[in-house]
């Protein structure tokens, strides 16, 4: 008498995993808006600079030796106009800043300085770094009203802003004295609330928010020179410089994004293996794995769990005379 045991399984195979954004520097010159169309036909974008980690990775890239005496190289940032806008994906659907209610000597931080806008209990605005954490007024839109949300947790404006769109529908913003009244309602005393406000002064070529900064010291000083390197005889700190000079400029390039599939397995067995065995189901998946390969290198292969805790069940036993 022989036992046959069905048993089937889900085992995600991830395919194109996803390594981390790499960094090229070129060093033939370029002026910024050429240094930007080469990284976009050949990696992504010039490169964004959002952090710390970015800085030191540049900082221990960068080949003094291919530099002249400026030991600078172009980055992706880059300053078109400053202005006020609602960063607002929501049912308003405007950037205008029609209707104002600033503190007095309100705005006051810099004007290269990413600002963010952030409201008091008695309505008014003020201009707050963005970076700083502060909690989120959202707004709610549903098909039988619009109602504010004052969320008692702090975190960026970044972060904010997320938070809302992800729980909510955006972060708020008035139009109007009533609307600003509304939205100053919810705000306990004694703190700043986020609304979507955010001066956009410099970008990212990428498009990504511009939060970060790493200027030298007294820079940008000009309105006039409207893109910035990074300067790396002064450990990669950034300096705005006029956009016709021929320099070496940084691109990076990110990963293809991954994919997921997930695969039934049904084995056919003649013995009374376990198949839960770690040591089993680990190679199975070798096996796996070299049937996979056909594929390309970026394949990774997972098992996947069922409610109770266990790969494999048996679906059908069967006797055999």
């Amino acid at each position: 008498m022989e036992k046959v045991l069905w048993f089937f399984a889900a085992a995600s195979a991830l395919s194109a995993s996803h390594p981390e954004r790499q960094y090229h520097f070129v060093y033939e010159p370029k002026n910024w808006t050429d240094a930007q169309s080469y990284c976009r036909e050949n990696y992504t974008d010039l490169v964004t600079v959002d952090n710390e980690d970015v800085v030191t990775i540049l900082n221990n890239m960068a080949d003094l030796r291919q530099m002249d005496s400026s030991a600078v190289a172009w980055i992706g940032l880059y300053h078109n106009e400053v202005r006020w806008k609602w960063f607002s994906e929501g049912f308003y659907r405007s950037d205008e800043l029609n209707w104002q209610k600033w503190e007095w000597r309100e705005p006051n931080l810099q004007w290269y300085i990413p600002s963010c806008g952030a409201m008091d209990k008695a309505g008014w605005w003020y201009d707050v770094l963005c970076g700083m954490n502060k909690y989120p007024i959202c707004y709610n839109e549903s098909e039988e009203e619009t109602s504010v949300v004052f969320v008692n947790a702090e975190m960026n404006w970044e972060e904010a802003q997320s938070f809302c769109r992800d729980h909510y529908t955006d972060l708020a913003f008035p139009r109007s004295q009533a609307e600003n009244e509304e939205i100053a309602a919810e705000i306990p005393g004694g703190v700043l609330g986020w609304i979507g406000l955010y001066r956009e002064s410099w970008k990212w070529s990428d498009g990504h928010m511009y939060l970060f900064q790493n200027w030298l010291e007294a820079k940008p000083d000009s309105q006039s020179e409207l893109c910035s390197v990074a300067r790396f005889s002064s450990s990669g700190g950034w300096d705005d410089w006029n956009c016709d000079k021929l320099k070496p400029f940084i691109c990076h390039e990110d990963p293809q994004p991954f994919t997921t599939q997930v695969v039934k397995v049904k084995l056919v067995l003649n013995s009374a293996l376990d198949l839960n065995d770690p040591a089993v189901l680990e190679n199975m998946k070798a096996e796996l794995r070299l049937m996979l390969d056909q594929q390309g290198p970026d394949v990774k292969l997972s098992w996947k769990k069922q409610q109770d805790g266990k790969i494999f069940h048996q679906e059908e036993e069967e006797k055999l005379q």
